[in-house]
């Protein structure tokens, strides 16, 4: 049996956390245009049939070059769903698109969006090695793999096959647990391409690092390449995402709540600030000896003040990502 298309087994539109990851990865970008000129770029990615991402790349950042890669067996949906008729549809695999293509002709901005596991991705380091010793200066690119584990039997042999790619510090069993892989992911992938673009002068410096799940776990990491190195004191002020520190990720996690949770909630959002440092202040001047018990007595508090209950995690990841917060209505089209 074939295995099905992630096309057909998810719709891409309906993901909240996928949505929310779309919107923060757009205003990075923006954000970064207070340094570079973003607008002339060329947008490649995987748009599969939905193309959302194509749509906002060009509905807020204003591209026209667009470039969509998939190498299904149903190439005419592609062409058929595209939104512009100045998107591109490549039926190709990533890696040979990447051989192929003409680095100099554009600034380029890649999402290589990827359906597969990091442990068995078959194109992962062919492209993520075309992209290191091809990239110019200021190429933009962004990768999401699945973030699934090895299997229990299969760690410590995980570990001594990637041992080349990996710190010291992170060969450690506890970073291929499921809670942890993502930090492993991205230690592996910075050191991969540090040795890929060796003899390129145009260096990784990594912007942004995402886990999220909406079914799949998933990692994304971002970063530029540049010979400027002034950059990365100059981008890291520009969104509170942005993060050049090799051991930071973000967590995009929005809690599963109701409309009318949401409307409490936003209506709430300066107080609900305020309540969680003033408890976790509180908090960490009792005498209370572990993590857990310090946020269950935080839950207690914050979920006294509340109409709802909702724990720290869900609260403090509401206050960081509700303006990307996506909502869906049903209508009759």
């Amino acid at each position: 049996m074939s295995k099905e298309n992630s096309y057909n087994r998810i719709n891409y539109y309906l993901r909240p956390n996928k949505q929310v990851e779309r919107k923060i990865m757009i205003e990075i970008i923006q954000n970064l245009q207070r340094e570079i000129s973003i607008s002339e770029y060329c947008y490649i990615g995987m748009g599969s049939i939905y193309y959302y991402d194509f749509i906002l790349m060009h509905k807020i950042l204003g591209l026209k070059h667009l470039i969509s890669i998939d190498n299904k067996t149903t190439p005419k949906r592609f062409e058929f769903n595209k939104p512009y008729e100045f998107i591109n549809f490549e039926n190709t695999t990533t890696s040979d698109f990447l051989l192929g293509f003409q680095w100099n002709k554009h600034k380029n901005l890649i999402w290589l969006d990827y359906d597969e596991k990091f442990i068995n991705n078959d194109f992962l380091d062919t492209d993520l090695s075309i992209i290191s010793k091809n990239s110019n200066h200021l190429d933009i690119v962004f990768i999401t793999l699945n973030s699934t584990g090895p299997k229990y039997s299969n760690r410590l042999s995980f570990l001594n096959d990637n041992k080349r790619y990996i710190t010291p510090s992170y060969f450690n069993l506890k970073y291929t647990d499921s809670k942890e892989f993502h930090l492993l992911i991205q230690n592996i992938l910075l050191n991969k391409i540090k040795e890929y673009n060796l003899h390129n002068d145009n260096k990784f410096l990594k912007i942004c690092s995402f886990v999220y799940q909406d079914g799949a776990p998933m990692y994304t990491l971002g970063g530029i390449f540049t010979h400027n190195q002034d950059l990365k004191q100059k981008i890291e002020k520009y969104h509170h995402l942005l993060s050049t520190e090799n051991d930071m990720v973000s967590h995009i996690k929005i809690p599963n709540i109701t409309y009318k949770e949401k409307f409490y909630l936003d209506s709430k959002i300066d107080s609900l600030k305020e309540w969680i440092n003033q408890y976790r202040i509180i908090v960490n001047n009792l005498d209370l000896k572990t993590e857990q018990e310090k946020e269950e007595k935080l839950s207690e508090l914050l979920n006294s003040k509340m109409d709802i209950e909702l724990s720290p995690f869900e609260i403090e990841n509401y206050i960081n990502n509700y303006i990307y917060f996506p909502q869906y209505y049903e209508g009759l089209i």
